[in-house]
C-alpha cells in the first residue's frame, strides 16, 4: 500500500499482525525477523520524506515512540494493536527518518526529480500471458517520457566512480535493471507512450553518513542506436 495514502481498515490490521513478508510466530503474533520489519518502515518513513514531506510538520500525530529498542517485541505488537493507522518507530527509526528527509533536500537534482512537477506513485495494471500485473511507479513527468523509482541501500554510494560501480552491482544482485525494464515496457502497453529514461533516486544508509544519490539509465529499444552494445 501507499506510504502517502490514508491506510484502510484492512491494511491497519495487516500492520498490526505484521508483513506478510515477515517471519511470525502464530502462537504469539510476534514479528521474528527484527531486519525486515525495520527494512519495511525505513522504506515508508523513506517514500514519506521523498514525496510527501509536509507530512513531517505533524510527525507525531501519525507515529508512536516505540515501548522497547526493537519491532519484534511483545510491547511493540501490543502497541501496533493498539495505536491502529500509526506507526511504532524505535528511536532509531524516527532518527533515520529525519535523516532521510535531510539527505534528500541536500541534494538538489533529487528535489528537482521527486517534487518539481512530476506524478507521483502511478498506479497500473496489465494482463500478460494470463498473469495480471500491477506496478507502481514512484515518479514520472508529466508526458509520460521520464519515469523513475525510490531506493535505500546499505551500501556505500558516496563515491563518485566507485558509488556508480556499486550501485550497478546492487541493480544486478536486486534485479532493479529488470523491474525498471518491465515497468517500462507496461507503461508503454498501457500508455503507447514510450519513455525515454528510468531515473532512482537512491537513499544509502550508512550509518552517521546517510546520502543520496542519483542515477539514470537510457530506454533502449531494438533499432536505436546503441540498443545491441547496451
Amino acid at each position: 500500500s501507499s506510504g502517502l495514502e490514508h491506510n484502510t481498515p484492512w491494511q491497519m490490521l495487516q500492520y498490526q499482525l505484521g508483513s506478510e513478508d515477515d517471519s511470525i510466530d502464530p502462537d504469539t503474533g510476534v514479528v521474528t525477523s527484527m531486519s525486515a520489519a525495520e527494512d519495511k518502515a525505513k522504506g515508508t518513513l523513506l517514500h514519506i520524506a521523498a514525496l510527501d514531506p509536509h507530512r513531517f510538520k505533524t510527525f507525531d500525530e501519525w507515529t508512536l515512540p516505540c515501548p522497547t529498542k526493537t519491532l519484534t517485541s511483545q510491547a511493540a505488537v501490543r502497541a501496533r494493536m493498539d495505536n491502529p493507522g500509526k506507526m511504532v518507530l524505535t528511536e532509531g527509526l524516527a532518527a533515520f527518518a529525519y535523516e532521510a528527509l535531510s539527505a534528500l533536500s541536500c541534494h538538489p537534482i533529487a528535489m528537482q526529480w521527486i517534487q518539481e512537477g512530476y506524478l507521483r506513485e502511478i498506479s497500473g495494471f496489465f494482463h500478460l500471458f494470463g498473469v495480471r500485473l500491477r506496478w507502481r511507479i514512484d515518479f514520472c513527468t508529466v508526458d509520460g517520457r521520464i519515469l523513475g523509482d525510490l531506493k535505500s541501500t546499505r551500501r556505500d554510494l558516496s563515491s563518485t566512480d566507485f558509488g556508480k560501480f556499486t550501485w550497478n552491482r546492487e541493480c544486478w544482485d536486486m534485479g532493479y535493471y529488470a523491474q525498471a525494464a518491465l515497468y517500462c515496457y507496461l507503461h508503454m502497453m498501457l500508455t503507447g507512450i514510450q519513455p525515454d529514461e528510468w531515473r532512482w533516486v537512491v537513499v544509502s544508509k550508512v550509518p552517521k553518513c546517510i546520502h543520496t544519490r542519483v542515477f539514470r539509465m537510457k530506454y533502449l529499444v531494438p533499432g536505436d542506436a546503441g540498443y545491441k552494445d547496451s
